[in-house]
């Protein structure tokens, strides 16, 4: 596990600890682009061969422009947020969100099939299920002279 301060620029040694580790894949998750591609970076320097797994995050231009290769944060919680509150009727008042009894929380229950995210496809949320992406969210791509490519994995 790498962490890091989120304004790191330079993170070729912890890439290199991460090569020498012999992973078979890297699973990158940052909400800080620019953080990533400090990491990404460092990775094709320390001549890091195993696939990089990212977030939403690295799809990001501050993710581009720092990997040199190759903050929009918590924006899918922000969208979902305002769409919950588009769904109570009256004021949004109460117990804080994550209390029982919570209109805010009801509603962003309640939420499905809603595409209007910058991920590709749409997101759920449940009683029991806050993270909202499935299956038809996720996309691999690479990235290649400066520009994504989808790809297989």
């Amino acid at each position: 596990m790498v962490i890091g301060p989120m304004n790191a620029t330079d993170l070729t040694a912890e890439a290199t600890r991460i090569r020498n580790a012999n992973l078979d894949i890297v699973l990158m998750l940052t909400s800080a682009p620019a953080m990533g591609g400090a990491f990404a970076r460092g990775a094709e320097l320390a001549v890091l061969k195993a696939p990089i797994l990212g977030s939403l995050s690295i799809q990001q231009k501050p993710f581009v422009d720092t990997a040199g290769y190759a903050e929009i944060l918590g924006s899918t919680a922000i969208v979902a947020l305002a769409e919950a509150l588009r769904h109570i009727d009256g004021p949004v008042t109460g117990p804080r969100i994550q209390d029982p009894g919570s209109r805010i929380q009801d509603a962003l229950d309640h939420i499905c099939g809603f595409s209007g995210t910058y991920a590709d496809g749409t997101f759920c949320y449940t009683k029991d299920q806050h993270d909202g992406f499935g299956p038809d969210t996720v996309d691999f791509v690479k990235l290649h002279n400066r520009k994504w490519e989808n790809t297989k994995f």
